[in-house]
């Protein structure tokens, strides 16, 4: 990669409506009240109930993402990488050397990670495995990550 090329992302994408770890915890959410609700009724209102929980959530998700209005941008080059926290209420900008990195954990199933630091963590979020890897790439690449001991 030259020293002009760029990866930039915008986390969430329009496409993206839901994290994959907020759809699983829903699901084991509502796994967990129609459970107990069964145990209870033991009647159709358990599926109620699940659904009830279900329409609550996405009514509530969707106003507190109109409210807040999330976004992350991210952009890596060879030297450093900057991210951009924004919210309707504040706007973060925070710089990070690739010198300065110290380690990097990713998920590809969940689709976020972290780069460790000397000043500490930054929470990264993707919206596809193909942006996780190419960041993973760029990071393999110019990040010397300090040997494990033995």
């Amino acid at each position: 990669m030259a020293k002009s090329e760029k990866i930039n992302w915008k986390f969430p994408a329009r496409s993206v409506f839901y994290m994959r770890l907020e759809i699983f915890m829903i699901v084991v959410l509502t796994a967990f009240i129609f459970y107990l609700s069964f145990g209870f009724t033991q009647g159709w209102y358990t599926v109620l109930y699940a659904l009830l929980f279900v329409v609550v959530y996405i009514i509530i998700a969707n106003l507190m993402q109109l409210i807040r209005q999330v976004e992350d941008a991210y952009q890596i080059t060879a030297s450093e990488i900057k991210i951009t926290r924004k919210t309707r209420f504040s706007n973060k900008k925070v710089r990070v050397a690739l010198k300065d990195v110290t380690g990097h954990k990713l998920n590809k199933w969940f689709l976020g990670g972290y780069l460790f630091t000397k000043n500490g963590p930054h929470m990264l979020y993707f919206n596809t495995k193909k942006e996780l890897e190419g960041f993973e790439g760029i990071i393999k690449k110019y990040v010397k990550l300090p040997k494990k001991r033995k």
